[in-house]
């Protein structure tokens, strides 16, 4: 009798941990498609927001510990996410600048080869030792 006791007791409390940190996984995959589904249509996509409406849900309905896990877990995507779009900028900023150089230098090659091609005078390279000071 004792141990089906202790086998009810054992059966819930793994039900109930299965049950509070399940709805923690399933708040978080929720915030997740959430973020997903705007991004696929190019709205407005507070991860934030609907993190933050996860994170309520969890600390209400699954207790203090699930909440915490979600908590800090909704703090480190957002700080990736964060850290993510600053090196997008970033990446965009030094595209910007190599692609105005690359259309600066086509445009200096191409008067050159103009000025090549119009120079009456033969012009023989036979060996150049450039350096720059």
């Amino acid at each position: 009798m004792a141990d089906s006791a202790t086998a009810k007791k054992l059966t819930r409390l793994g039900a109930s941990f299965t049950r509070r940190y399940g709805l923690a996984f399933v708040s978080v995959t929720g915030a997740l498609l959430l973020e997903l589904l705007f991004h696929h249509f190019h709205l407005l996509h507070p991860f934030t927001a609907f993190a933050l409406s996860a994170i309520a849900a969890t600390f209400w309905y699954a207790s203090t510990r699930p909440g915490i896990v979600f908590l800090l877990f909704a703090v480190l995507m957002i700080w990736v996410r964060r850290s993510r779009d600053v090196l997008e900028v970033e990446v965009a900023d030094r595209t910007a600048g190599l692609t105005a150089a690359n259309e600066e230098f086509r445009k200096e090659k191409a008067q050159l080869d103009g000025l090549f091609e119009l120079s009456p005078d033969a012009v023989i390279s036979i060996g150049c030792n450039w350096t720059r000071s």
